[in-house]
């Protein structure tokens, strides 16, 4: 997630927001016109990746969570352990093309900011 939203920030022009601010744009206006629709892509990206990350860790959930609480991570690992059900196979599908859908969204993400880079250019 770091990777993805510091090479973003770093492909920024600085110009830009100088150039809305020498036309009268307040900070708040220049980063809601002009720099979020920039960054956008990648920030969206970035929070993509936290969240597929953050949504499948067994051993951090299996450590962190207490035993009142029964996370979808959790559940599944138990029900493995225990018995192979069909739910367990249709979570475990969900997750798989959730994963898919994730990676075509970031794709197109991917494609977005390049067009706006060379529409800038």
């Amino acid at each position: 997630m770091i990777i993805t939203v510091s090479a973003t920030l770093q492909g920024f022009n600085h110009n830009l927001v100088r150039a809305a601010a020498s036309l009268g744009a307040s900070p708040l206006t220049a980063f809601r016109r002009v720099t979020l629709p920039l960054i956008a892509p990648g920030v969206i990206s970035g929070a993509l990746f936290a969240f597929a990350t953050s949504f499948d860790e067994v051993v951090v959930t299996l450590f962190l969570a207490g035993p009142e609480q029964a996370t979808l991570p959790r559940q599944m690992f138990s029900g493995i352990r225990e018995n192979l059900s069909p739910t367990i196979a249709a979570a475990a599908t969900l997750l798989i093309a959730f994963s898919v859908l994730l990676l075509l969204t970031l794709e197109w993400l991917r494609g977005r900011s390049e067009k706006l880079r060379t529409a800038q250019v």
